[in-house]
């Protein structure tokens, strides 16, 4: 089932226009793979049981009640629900936003994770038993290369007129691949975590999940360290050191770079006015916007050169020691023609007629050895004001 409109259901009335729709729908309901798009300001769905699913947005943000928290989802990142959570979305924006959703049918996940576990040998000649579980984690996660140019190519296949749903259901499949190759690479840096019991570990990486999802539902606001390390039931000491070996990066950089990723939309968007993307961002002041760019290396018309953030939420530019291995540059370092230079060197560099100093400092340290060694001999040259005094 593809629909490119928001379907019309409860709360809205029931009318006879859209009851025949809403018996077909319920019908077809987690029978078989659905897709959900369209573009809207206000809409609003109450809490019901769905099936595995993956939420996506553009342009604006749509709120999911969850049983105890509220997730935003927004351009950036998407958010996996498990099959079997009870939860309502409400979307209002000022602007139109895009929803996107893609619903699997019920026991399509199991049947793949089943296959797999088999191999191709065992399943030609067994039939698939549908009895392993397939759970995701049910936070929020940003774009990958796994599950967003799925996603992506999805979207754009359905707004080009693709209404097959035999290649829905090719691209359900190829998607649950894609979400348990991304499951795996999550599990590997939950690995990294240092705690002697393997279920120690998931719950850390589950509460230090549940502050990330609050930074990217919350980033415009306020965020002290004392309230993220509450949403994740910890002490500031264990958040701060547990969060920057997750996510190599510490609470306040990730929400810098949260904050930066907003800010770079919105220029891209065609908002001019600095003060108005600051406020809306989280920044606050032009000047804390100001500084940011210098910082990361921002975008900016007329600034520094364009990099984009790593992930990240994205995430994402804040990388301390990445969790996939490898080494990424951090955008927290200064620039090379900005490091501060003593002011002797300055100096010696001004001068018209001073000999040229190579700028590894390696003659400087030289000549420093050979005045200790001096000192230590006894053996100091007069400096030329005191040959003259004594001549």
């Amino acid at each position: 089932m593809i629909l490119t409109e928001l379907p019309d259901l409860p709360p809205r009335p029931e009318t006879p226009a859209n009851a025949a729709f809403r018996r077909d729908y319920v019908a077809r309901w987690t029978k078989e793979n659905t897709l959900l798009c369209g573009v809207t300001r206000l809409a609003e769905y109450p809490r019901v049981m769905h099936p595995l699913s993956i939420k996506m947005a553009w342009g604006g943000r749509e709120v999911y009640r969850l049983r105890r928290r509220d997730v935003h989802v927004r351009e950036g990142s998407y958010l996996v629900l498990n099959d079997g959570d009870e939860y309502g979305s409400t979307l209002k924006s000022e602007r139109p936003t895009t929803s996107f959703s893609i619903f699997l049918r019920r026991g399509l996940a199991e049947e793949i994770v089943a296959a797999r576990r088999l191999g191709v040998e065992r399943c030609m000649e067994q039939a698939v038993d549908a009895a392993a579980t397939a759970s995701f984690s049910p936070h929020l996660r940003g774009d990958d290369s796994h599950v967003t140019p799925r996603m992506r190519f999805i979207y754009d296949s359905v707004m080009a007129g693709e209404r097959s749903q035999q290649w829905l259901d090719e691209q359900a499949v190829l998607l649950v691949g894609d979400l348990l190759r991304a499951e795996h690479a999550a599990v590997e840096r939950t690995l990294r975590l240092p705690a002697a019991k393997a279920s120690t570990r998931a719950e850390l990486s589950r509460r230090l999940r549940l502050a990330t999802d609050h930074i990217e539902s919350h980033y415009e606001q306020a965020l002290p360290l004392e309230t993220l390390a509450r949403v994740a039931c910890m002490s500031t000491y264990h958040f701060v050191r547990y969060f920057a070996l997750l996510h190599g990066a510490t609470p306040h950089a990730y929400v810098v770079s949260c904050r930066t990723a907003a800010a770079r939309r919105m220029l891209a968007e065609g908002v001019t006015n600095h003060q108005s993307i600051a406020e809306r961002s989280g920044f606050g002041s032009r000047s804390s916007l100001c500084r940011a760019r210098r910082r990361l290396e921002v975008g900016w018309p007329g600034g520094a050169a364009s990099c984009r953030p790593a992930g990240a939420c994205s995430h994402r530019a804040f990388v301390l020691t990445p969790p996939g291995g490898g080494q990424r540059s951090t955008a927290l370092s200064a620039s090379p023609d900005r490091r501060r230079r003593s002011p002797a060197l300055r100096r010696r560099r001004a001068s018209p007629g001073a000999p040229g100093i190579p700028p590894t400092g390696r003659a400087c340290g030289l000549r420093r050895e050979r005045r200790r060694s001096a000192r230590r001999r006894g053996s100091r040259r007069p400096s030329p004001r005191w040959r003259a005094r004594c001549a």
